[in-house]
């Protein structure tokens, strides 16, 4: 599929090539950019960008993370772990 924006003068500004779910090619006046996007089992994982840049995408829709204090009591050390959900 192809999508074709104009100026309102009437002269062409952008074209966006959409070759497969994976890949998109832009070419406007600054030059041809594309962006590949990574899925598994049919879910978008990761995208390239035409930078060289890479986004990771988490497919649920909160991110966990794990954090990992250690604390010293009475000379003891003791491995706390918290599990923070946002």
């Amino acid at each position: 599929m192809v999508k074709k924006e104009y100026y309102t003068n009437g002269s062409l500004k952008e074209t966006v090539y959409y070759t497969s779910d994976e890949f998109i090619r832009v070419v406007n006046d600054s030059g041809t950019f594309d962006t590949t996007y990574v899925k598994q089992d049919g879910v978008r994982i990761a995208e390239l960008r035409p930078d060289s840049s890479k986004l990771f995408v988490h497919p649920e829709p909160f991110t966990q993370v794990f954090v990992n204090f250690l604390v010293f009591v009475k000379d003891f050390l003791l491995r706390i772990g918290l599990l923070l959900l946002f």
